[in-house]
């Protein structure tokens, strides 16, 4: 087994502010869909999409000795600081 966490670091902000921001570099589109039905049968509003594109080499931190990309075997996420229920839908 294979003990050793290296792994890059990618931090990216995802605030109501990080949204409005027409010059954030990590949205590529943006689509906002009207007349959704959800799952439970309750009409929606307005849906928003966001797009981001993460450049691999503009890593924030680099963790555990990882100098490369050669052995990359999963991804990772991790969510904080969030005030109230939030629905992300990622697509790898």
């Amino acid at each position: 087994m294979n003990t050793i966490d290296s792994y890059f670091e990618y931090e990216i902000g995802i605030s109501s502010a990080d949204f409005n921001n027409l010059n954030n570099p990590y949205i590529v589109d943006r689509k906002s869909i009207t007349n959704i039905t959800l799952p439970n049968g309750a009409p929606s509003g307005i849906i928003n999409w966001y797009q981001y594109r993460i450049p691999l080499s503009e890593f924030t931190n680099a963790v555990g000795g990882i100098s490369d990309f050669r052995s990359v075997r999963f991804a990772r996420l991790y969510l904080k600081e969030f005030t109230e229920t939030t629905v992300l839908r990622l697509e790898l």
